[in-house]
């Protein structure tokens, strides 16, 4: 049974009120990081299809290019913000620029893997 009181921790109430939107921006590059490795799999599965000659090889490799930009434009900003941290520097107001691009390609690369999926169902 759940009780009606709620025991979460809310993480603002830990943070200091000058990094807690860093630790969104580390916590969100760690997230899209994860997902594009998850993706970066599932489109090495497809590749067996290219093999097959059901798909173009030169697609999965656009496919494969976005999802590894998008991997590494968010691992840069996860290292930036840890960088900037250990050395007591303020992390570049660039950042959050960053992982919009980091997402926008993880967008591309997730929708060619769909496409790609669904080309090989039919």
């Amino acid at each position: 049974m759940i009780e009606d009181s709620e025991t979460g921790v809310a993480p603002r109430d830990h943070a200091p009120a000058d990094r807690y939107g860093e630790s969104l921006l580390y916590d969100f590059a760690k997230f899209l990081i994860s997902l594009s490795l998850l993706v970066l799999g599932a489109m090495l599965t497809l590749s067996q299809a290219a093999r097959d000659g059901d798909l173009k090889l030169f697609n999965i490799i656009l496919v494969l290019g976005a999802l590894a930009l998008a991997a590494v434009t968010a691992f840069m900003v996860a290292n930036a913000l840890v960088d900037a941290r250990s050395r007591s520097k303020e992390p570049s107001p660039r950042l959050p620029t960053y992982l919009k691009i980091a997402t926008a390609l993880l967008g591309i690369g997730i929708g060619g893997f769909l496409k790609l999926w669904v080309d090989t169902l039919s």
